[in-house]
């Protein structure tokens, strides 16, 4: 049935299920409860209050009546995603103007999404929102606004990356601590932990792992950015045969760019590859590709030139950079052309 007094009802409810401990959030109550659900409901209303009644039962009286009201309002919403909903204000929904946000609010908050103690939820929905982010950066909030709200952000994703399991997500820690504004000198210690694991780890063989380097090149302190360049250099040589040409000229240049700003003097690498990487390297670095001691065999770049040229690919070009290269002869290729012409 619909009741004409919507309030007067509901509040009286509160008092019989509350007695005088309702007294100073009754009308707060009241008004998110109206300001939630516009239409009168007796059913509802007891619902909700008895809703009310068994979770302040289950705190044993430790949780605030404003927090259980806000909690059952919202909780479809703050389930679909529980981590950014707390550590932001999406858990007060269209409230936010008549209940302030604060850490104790999320905590309480947190205690009934999770059904643990209070130190417990301190924390947990950041933990639980940095592991996801971690493992899938398709998870990552507004992470500096998370930042600002929690003391307790750099020392938890300092435990993460320091835990063995999380190691392996390199790439995405980095895209993660790229993602906070600010705070450079308590993202600097992360920043070096995760050059160390950079450095560490030994399965690097895909182009996609090489994208932390820039970032960590730049974030890490010089000593470790040091270290970093002249790994990644190691693994470039190493991995040679999984990148192609223009990758290798891409990440070389990179590299030095990055490490020239910060006055990081690298060492020499000496790189040969394959005659195509060796062109595709070659065509994407143009006259600078002399900058680093990248070569090819020389009978194997004239029969790569000589088959392009049979393909009827222009290969000028080519010819023109490294026509004055004493490392290179291209008889064979002029000998063919002469042969093509006649």
């Amino acid at each position: 049935p619909v009741i004409s007094d919507y309030k007067a009802v509901f509040e009286q409810m509160l008092d019989d299920a509350f007695d005088n401990i309702i007294r100073e959030s009754k009308e707060q109550i009241s008004i998110a409860y109206r300001q939630s659900h516009d239409k009168p409901n007796m059913r509802h209303m007891i619902n909700f209050i008895n809703k009310m009644v068994m979770y302040y039962n289950q705190k044993h009286g430790k949780i605030s009546l404003e927090n259980i009201a806000i909690y059952i309002l919202n909780e479809d919403d703050i389930s679909k995603s529980p981590e950014t909903s707390i550590l932001g204000i999406k858990y007060l929904g269209n409230l936010e103007k008549l209940f302030d946000d604060n850490e104790q609010r999320k905590t309480e908050i947190a205690e009934l999404y999770y059904g643990v103690d209070e130190d417990l939820a301190r924390q947990l929905p950041l933990k639980l929102y940095l592991t996801k982010s971690i493992k899938d950066t398709k998870n990552l909030g507004n992470t500096t606004e998370y930042v600002e709200k929690n003391k307790k952000f750099f020392p938890i994703l300092k435990d993460l990356i320091n835990t063995p399991e999380y190691k392996i997500y390199v790439k995405n820690t980095v895209t993660l601590l790229n993602s906070i504004e600010g705070y450079v000198n308590e993202r600097r210690p992360l920043w070096d932990k995760l050059g160390s694991n950079f450095s560490d780890k030994k399965d690097m063989g895909t182009l996609g792992s090489y994208e932390v380097i820039i970032p960590l090149l730049s974030n890490t302190s010089k000593n470790t950015a040091e270290e970093i360049g002249n790994v990644f250099l190691d693994r470039i040589v190493e991995d040679k045969d999984n990148l192609n040409g223009k990758d290798i000229c891409k990440w070389l240049f990179n590299v030095k760019e990055e490490t020239s700003k910060r006055n990081i003097v690298l060492k020499e690498i000496s790189l040969t590859i394959g005659a195509e990487q060796f062109i595709n390297y070659v065509s994407e670095s143009n006259m600078k590709y002399k900058s680093f001691n990248v070569s090819t065999d020389n009978d194997g770049l004239c029969e790569k030139l000589i088959e392009m040229i049979e393909f009827g690919v222009t290969v000028t070009t080519t010819l023109d950079l490294l026509r004055d290269d004493s490392r290179f002869s291209f008889s064979l290729v002029s000998e063919h052309l002469k042969n093509s012409i006649v």
